[in-house]
């Protein structure tokens, strides 16, 4: 995993979210 970066974190939370 790299650097958590705010960015990508939204972006993973809203491809997790959007996997529903």
């Amino acid at each position: 995993m790299r650097a958590w970066t705010p960015s990508r974190v939204s972006q993973i939370f809203e491809v997790a979210t959007d996997n529903k």
